[in-house]
């Protein structure tokens, strides 16, 4: 966590050039707090590399007087899911892989299923969350439904700002029909000028889980080997269920443990895995 002198006001962490942004997030924010015991979803979109993250970070500064959390910034559904749900009440969230989430295309998917399910009932927490995501077509009607703004970033250092109302009339039927005009235009600044610190630990936080990451799953694809693997179908007639049972199991955090070989999701079957299971039918 990082912070700054407490003297200053929050006017002190504005950043864009006419305070657009900061203006109508923070109004919006303590008006959803007060008036609708509800939380803040705000959705940014741009491609790789326009500034999705340097713009998130910015905000949570400025929300927060110059304190942010890099614990709260969330790489993958799981870290997603842990922030949301969870205490202390109006932390600000940053999703850097919306799409883990919140992407149509995986309508099915488990991890697209428990967001659908879970958006909204944690609400009471206050939490402020800024969703990055690449391609608002792919967006869920969950989403789009429950943002508050969106902010749509054509170009590095320039954004887009559209409020609920302008976000309802650019999706019809859950479809994206294209973007309308903006309610506000405003301009960021370098995140490497304007947050260099934080900008840099953030960085090498993200570049250290990341490795971690990699290095976890080169584990369990060495230990796997000793162990016996099954199909989805394999594994259901094995313990006397349904397919996609099982497939539900294999996303649940203390479920089966999965991994893709080849062109086929096999599924790693611990023995203690199963007799547990086995012992709670």
């Amino acid at each position: 966590m990082t912070q700054e002198t407490k003297q200053k006001t929050q006017e002190d962490y504005m950043f864009t050039r006419k305070h657009v942004l900061e203006d109508n997030i923070a109004n919006h924010r303590k008006f959803n707090i007060q008036k609708k015991n509800n939380q803040y979803i705000c959705v940014i979109v741009g491609d790789t590399g326009v500034g999705k993250t340097g713009l998130s970070l910015m905000l949570e500064r400025y929300i927060r007087q110059g304190e942010v959390n890099l614990d709260t910034v969330c790489l993958t559904h799981e870290d997603f899911m842990a922030e949301y749900t969870s205490k202390p009440k109006e932390k600000v969230i940053i999703y850097e892989e919306g799409r883990f989430s919140f992407d149509k295309n995986k309508y099915n998917h488990t991890e697209v299923a428990e967001a659908r399910d879970k958006i909204n009932q944690y609400r009471k927490f206050h939490h402020a969350i800024f969703v990055n995501f690449q391609n608002a077509r792919h967006l869920t009607s969950e989403i789009v439904r429950n943002a508050d703004a969106m902010i749509r970033i054509p170009e590095q250092g320039k954004a887009h700002y559209y409020s609920s109302e302008s976000i309802q009339q650019m999706w019809r039927y859950g479809d994206f029909t294209g973007w309308v005009d903006y309610d506000a235009r405003d301009f960021f600044p370098d995140p490497e000028v304007e947050i260099p610190d934080l900008w840099q630990r953030y960085e090498q936080q993200a570049e250290e889980e990341l490795v971690s990451r990699d290095q976890d799953d080169d584990s369990e694809d060495d230990s796997s080997d000793l162990e016996d693997h099954f199909s989805a179908k394999e594994a259901a007639s094995k313990l006397g269920l349904h397919r996609d049972t099982v497939k539900r199991y294999c996303k649940d955090k203390d479920g089966f443990k999965c991994r893709k070989v080849g062109e086929q999701d096999k599924v790693i079957v611990p023995e203690s895995t199963v007799t547990e299971f086995l012992k709670d039918m």
